[in-house]
Parts: C-alpha cells; sequence; structure tokens
C-alpha cells in the first residue's frame, strides 16, 4: 500500500511548476497527470496559509477547495498536510522541486489531516481547512522546508491530486544574520500616444483608475514608504499629466474620440506627486526604450536624447527635484558597446539580471548584488537583479491558490540564499519589469515579511552601492540569439528612421521648428519602447499612426499648379501657385525638371517664405526645346535644395517650332512661285524667238519655187 502512495505521489509531483512569465507559482499537470486527475475526479487548490512568517508559538493555517471534475458523483475526500523530512539544501534543489522534476521525501503531521465528508456532485467544490501548532510540525533547524498538500479521494483511498510549496523556518531570529533587500520600483506603463496625444487604446486611461494597474503600483510603493526605490519613467507622468485637461482615445475608424473624466488623472497625479515628495527616486529613459537595439541600429541619438532629458522631465512632472538616473535595458540584458553608451548618457548606474554577468575572475562569489563594469566611456555600478524573485509577486489575474504559491516561493527564496551563508554580509536587489501587474496581496505580505521576518530586511540603493566590490573583475556574459530576436527588429528601426528623415525635411522648411516637431520627436522616441518587444503590433500601430500624421502635416505645403500650360514661343512663363496650410510660416525653394530633363531649362528658384495659412502664386520663366507636351515636374525643396513632400507635376506644350515651320513653307512657296514665272517667261522668249526668219533664208525661198523661167 505505501508503495502505491508513493508512486502515486510521484506521479502527480510534475503538475507543480513556477510561472516565471506569469509571475507566479502555479499548479501545472503534464497531460498525463491531467489524465490520471480526470480519472479520479478531484482538483484541489491551496488559498490561504498563514501566518506569513511562522514562529513557534505560532499555528499554521491552510484553507483551500477540493472540487470535483468528473461526471459522476463522489463521496468525499481526505486532506492532508505533509512536510519535507529534511530542509532545502539549496536555491537548486528548491527550483527543481517547484517545477515538480524532483519530490522530497515526506512526512505526515500530528492532526495534520482533514476529512471532507460532503458528497460533491460533478462540478461541485467544498472547502477544507487545517490549523496545526508550529510546535506539533517537527521542524528542525532554520531552513526552508517543503510543503505539501494531499488530497485522497474517499471512494478509492489514492492519492488523487496534490500542491506543492514551502515553508520557511526560523524559530531562533540571532542564527542567522539577515539578508538585505534593495527593492527598485518601476512606475511605467504601455506608450501608445501618438504626436497628437490621442490614445491608441484605453489602456494607460484605465491603469489610472482606482482600480488600475498604475494605481496598485503607485498606493503599495507609497504604503512601502523607505522599502521602494522608486524608477521613475518621465513618459508616464507626461501622459497623465497631459489628461488633467482631457483627452482622446483613437475610435474604431481612425478617428479621436473623446476620453472619459479628467479626474482619475488629476487624483492619481496629485497622489503621486504627494507620496514621492521624499521617498527615494530615479529617473530612468523616457519612454523606457530598447536601447541594445538602437545602439545596434546605429540610432545613437534617440538613446541620448531619451537618457538626458529624464531626470529634468521628472524634477518638472513631480514638483522636486530628481538628479539620479538608471539605466534599464529591456530584458536586463546588453552588451558592452551599449554600456558605454549609457555612460556617456550621464547614466552611473543600470539595473541588469544577475545572470547578465560572468563570474568573478579570481573565481570567488559575492553576497553583494551588484558589480562596477569597465566601459570605454569610464566605469558602471551594475545592480544585478534576482530573477526569480523578481518574478514572485503574482500579479493581478492571480487566483488566491496562484498567490499564495507565488509568495511562499519568494519567502522560500530568500530564506534560502540567507541559510546558504548564515554569517556572511548579503544584499540582493529586486527589479520587476517596468509594466509589472503586481498582485496586491502578494506584495503586500513580501513587505510586512521584509519587515519582520528573521531572514531578509529592507535596504537602500545607496547602501547597496557602497557595498559594491571594487577589486573584483566582472564581464559582460554573451548576448544569446533568443535575446537578439526578442529585441525590436532592424526592419522596425529603419521604418522609425525613415519618419524621422522625414521630420527633419519637415523641420527644414519652418521658420520656428520646434513649435511643430517637438511633438513627433517625442511620439518616435515612444515608438523606441522596450515595450513593444513584448506587443510587436501594439508598436506598430503607433509608427503607423505617425507616419499618418507627419505625412498629412508635411502635405500642408504643397504646389496648387497642374494641368496644361501652352508655350507660343520657345520661351514663356510658368505659373505656379505654392500654398501654405500650416500655422507657422514656411520657407521653400522649387526645382522643375522635365521628362526628359534636357528639353527644360528653368531659371534658379530660390527660398521663398510664405506666411502662414497664406497662398504665393509666382512666374518661373522657362525654355522648351522640341515641339510638343513636355511633362514637367514641380518639386518642393528645402532651403539647402533636399526634396520636400511630393512632386505635382504640369504639362508644358510648345506651338513655336510649328510656327517656325509654316514660314517656312510659305517662304518656300514663293520661292518656288518666283522659280515658275522665271521659267514660263524664259521659255516665251524662246518660242518668240523662233517664230521670225532671218533676210537671206527669206530671198531663196522665193526662186526655187516650181514653174520657174527654166520651164
Amino acid at each position: 500500500m505505501r508503495s502505491r502512495q508513493i508512486l502515486a505521489v510521484c506521479a502527480a509531483s510534475a503538475i507543480f511548476s513556477v510561472a516565471i512569465a506569469g509571475q507566479a507559482l502555479a499548479s501545472a499537470p503534464a497531460a498525463k497527470d491531467q489524465e490520471d486527475q480526470n480519472s479520479t475526479g478531484i482538483s484541489m487548490s491551496v488559498d490561504s496559509l498563514a501566518p506569513v512568517v511562522p514562529r513557534p508559538k505560532d499555528d499554521l493555517q491552510l484553507a483551500g477547495t477540493i472540487t470535483n471534475t468528473s461526471d459522476r458523483e463522489i463521496g468525499g475526500a481526505n486532506v492532508e498536510l505533509r512536510l519535507s523530512q529534511e530542509r532545502m539544501g539549496n536555491r537548486a534543489q528548491l527550483a527543481k522541486v517547484a517545477d515538480g522534476s524532483e519530490t522530497p521525501n515526506t512526512r505526515g503531521v500530528s492532526n495534520g489531516s482533514v476529512e471532507v465528508k460532503a458528497t460533491l456532485a460533478p462540478g461541485a467544490s467544498a472547502p477544507w481547512s487545517i490549523k496545526v501548532p508550529m510546535s506539533d510540525l517537527g521542524l528542525g533547524n532554520s531552513g526552508v522546508y517543503g510543503l505539501r498538500v494531499d488530497a485522497t479521494s474517499r471512494d478509492d483511498s489514492q492519492v488523487t491530486t496534490s500542491v506543492q510549496t514551502f515553508l520557511p523556518w526560523f524559530p531562533n531570529p540571532d542564527s542567522v544574520k539577515p539578508t538585505k533587500v534593495v527593492w527598485l520600483w518601476p512606475l511605467s506603463d504601455w506608450p501608445d500616444r501618438n504626436a497628437n496625444n490621442v490614445f491608441l487604446t484605453d489602456r494607460t486611461p484605465t491603469e489610472i483608475t482606482p482600480t488600475g494597474r498604475l494605481s496598485r503600483v503607485l498606493d503599495l510603493g507609497i504604503a512601502a514608504k523607505a522599502q521602494a526605490e522608486w524608477v521613475v519613467d518621465p513618459q508616464v507622468l507626461q501622459a497623465v499629466n497631459g489628461m488633467t485637461t482631457g483627452y482622446q482615445v483613437a475610435g474604431p475608424n481612425g478617428g479621436a474620440l473623446p476620453g472619459g473624466s479628467p479626474q482619475p488623472a488629476i487624483d492619481w497625479l496629485t497622489r503621486t506627486r504627494a507620496g514621492l515628495a521624499t521617498a527615494a527616486v530615479n529617473a530612468t529613459a523616457y519612454a523606457v526604450p530598447d536601447v541594445t537595439a538602437l545602439n545596434r541600429a546605429k540610432m545613437t541619438q534617440d538613446v541620448v536624447q531619451a537618457t538626458t532629458t529624464a531626470p529634468e522631465a521628472v524634477t518638472a512632472l513631480l514638483a522636486r527635484p530628481v538628479t539620479s538616473s538608471i539605466g534599464w535595458p529591456p530584458g536586463n540584458r546588453t552588451d558592452t558597446k551599449t554600456l558605454s553608451l549609457l555612460q556617456k548618457s550621464g547614466v552611473r548606474t543600470v539595473a541588469l539580471d544577475n545572470a547578465a554577468l560572468l563570474p568573478p575572475t579570481n573565481g570567488g562569489s559575492s553576497g553583494i548584488s551588484s558589480a562596477v563594469l569597465r566601459t570605454e566611456s569610464g566605469p558602471l555600478a551594475a545592480v544585478l537583479t534576482d530573477r526569480v524573485l523578481s518574478s514572485s509577486f503574482g500579479n493581478a489575474a492571480s487566483s488566491a491558490s496562484e498567490a499564495v504559491l507565488a509568495r511562499q516561493r519568494f519567502l522560500a527564496e530568500s530564506g534560502q540564499i540567507t541559510i546558504d551563508s548564515p554569517d556572511s554580509e548579503r544584499i540582493i536587489a529586486l527589479g520587476p519589469d517596468p509594466r509589472w501587474d503586481p498582485n496586491s496581496a502578494v506584495v503586500g505580505d513580501i513587505l510586512g515579511a521584509l519587515r519582520t521576518s528573521p531572514w531578509m530586511r529592507s535596504t537602500t540603493l545607496a547602501q547597496l552601492l557602497a557595498a559594491t566590490p571594487k577589486d573584483s573583475t566582472r564581464s559582460l556574459s554573451p548576448v544569446t540569439a533568443g535575446s537578439r530576436r526578442a529585441s525590436l527588429s532592424p526592419a522596425y528601426l529603419k521604418r522609425v528612421q525613415d519618419t524621422q528623415d522625414n521630420l527633419e525635411v519637415f523641420s527644414a522648411i519652418l521658420d520656428q521648428p520646434g513649435q511643430l516637431t517637438e511633438k513627433y520627436s517625442s511620439a518616435l522616441l515612444r515608438t523606441t519602447s522596450g515595450a513593444w518587444r513584448i506587443d510587436r503590433d501594439g508598436g506598430t500601430a503607433l509608427l503607423n499612426s505617425i507616419e499618418k500624421e507627419l505625412s498629412n502635416e508635411m502635405g500642408l505645403v504643397r504646389v496648387l499648379s497642374g494641368g496644361v500650360k501652352n508655350f507660343s514661343s520657345e520661351t514663356g512663363e510658368i505659373p505656379i501657385t505654392i500654398s501654405n496650410d500650416l500655422p507657422v510660416p514656411v520657407s521653400v525653394g522649387m526645382t522643375l525638371t522635365g521628362d526628359p530633363p534636357i528639353r527644360l531649362s528653368a531659371q534658379p528658384f530660390g527660398p521663398i517664405t510664405i506666411p502662414a495659412n497664406r497662398k504665393i502664386s509666382t512666374q518661373i520663366t522657362a525654355q522648351v526645346r522640341g515641339n510638343g507636351e513636355l511633362p514637367v515636374r514641380v518639386q518642393l525643396t528645402t532651403r539647402t535644395g533636399t526634396p520636400y513632400g511630393s512632386p505635382a507635376e504640369v504639362t508644358l506644350r510648345s506651338s513655336a517650332y510649328a510656327n517656325a515651320a509654316t514660314w517656312v513653307v510659305a517662304i518656300a512657296f514663293v520661292l518656288l512661285t518666283g522659280l515658275l514665272v522665271a521659267n514660263s517667261i524664259r521659255r516665251r522668249r524662246e518660242r518668240k524667238n523662233q517664230a521670225v526668219p532671218l533676210d537671206g533664208e527669206q530671198e531663196s525661198t522665193t526662186s526655187d519655187a516650181p514653174g520657174g523661167v527654166d520651164e
């Protein structure tokens, strides 16, 4: 019987996995285990586990539900609490237990079981709860123990489902030196505003409502007080500040619809300014750009602009001084050239993943989650965030059971860090995703544990940086192919560059470019956000919208002339009308090009200033070679001759060579007529001369007539 139960437990243990991407530890049965569960028809959840920090005199309390997942009636179940016989050996073993690849040996607990007597119809659930004094658990020394809850069907007395989690146990607070924890607290959102500040989705307006994501992040961080090291994206402050006077959201047909009430934005910004007035606040680059991809695409100016302007922007929007800046590459990994660029841009601290650096060259290991990196531009402090801990906060969509498992994973990981080096100084860093969606219950419990637990305590970023080892050389780990694929694509960034080039052309014709171009510059920075790594369609939609806006606005300066212009001679005047429908003056030049170019010569047309909302007409002298129609492209240019916008087309029709041909024919006709007349006169004279005889010839003819004297 015992062997059958062990085999069943081993089969069931594969259902547990750490949902790192979802920031929660969840129960995830494999296909075969799911089939086994469906055959027995029971699923179970652990919806609460208290206390968060257990002490010797406490009672351990667990509660959850049993659900009949079969299509037949089940006659109840037994729920049993079990603990590992030994504490976890290290974090690697803890990870294996969490993902189900290792099953610890467990033992039962006195009074640690409960019977669910209710008969469960298909789909029905019943609650269960267990309460056991900590003193009855038989736990040994301080450490992290595996905790499992088994559910056994009363119909066949087999273990049908289990939930595996962990129980940190530190009965003697003086037995360990607590690990210090720095919690980077990001405040950022999805920057999907186009150049005219129209939100393409209602994501940000929803997130600042009292129950929205940004409100949860803000309220939890304010409640954390000194435990939170704020890292603020100026873009989110800018977006909400703009909403305080009203905002628009893109409609289904591409138009802009009025947004909701501005009151949530007013309230959120007021709470932000008050809550962060005395907090530790750092700026991060505008819209948290994908700095690695931008540097590879040689878009370094975008990185510099987004980074250097951030502290000043946060200062203005929070109405308090903010001077420090933290670089935060998406994915928490980057390359040495990008780090050098960040250092040149004024960044002195960068947040990286703890696996982003190779081990120290001296072979040692440090309990301090930071390092000094040498770049071509100078030293840079790297804060190394713990990947597992930073992903163990649950999320707003987590079920109660998922939230409990996520919290226990965090407590277990931090406890194991302390147990691994109980007498050493350790400082670790937490760095959740910039757009994290925390579970309030999980984060609240962890913050409370940081204040009261024997194995961990909150500390500041300044203390972490002060403790950074200076004598250990660290190098970056190679950037993996997967990391490169996760970046913004070269094709996408090429489109961003092309739009920036068009913006430069637009700016070149404006007498006061800042009035119209700054909004496009900021909007294009938003297209480079690392947020679009995981929402590529959203980034493409934003770029499409900005391209369309810029094209439409550039089209307000254009040539109105067109059609056919007749030249009665080889040289003539081409009437051209230029319209400026912008609210600012512009200065443009113009070129005319024939098709083929050799047939047209036009006088140079220097830059001309056109006032705001005005049209100007002018005449350009041109010479057309050859007869017939000549298509001519009329192209506006900047002051330096760069083509601006799409060209207009004028067709020139020249009759100069047709008139010349008429005169040639007329002259030829006159000459021919003259020749004919002269020839006629000559012939008449010749005939007349032939008709008059000579004197000698006349007398001879008379004497020779027949019948003369001889006869």
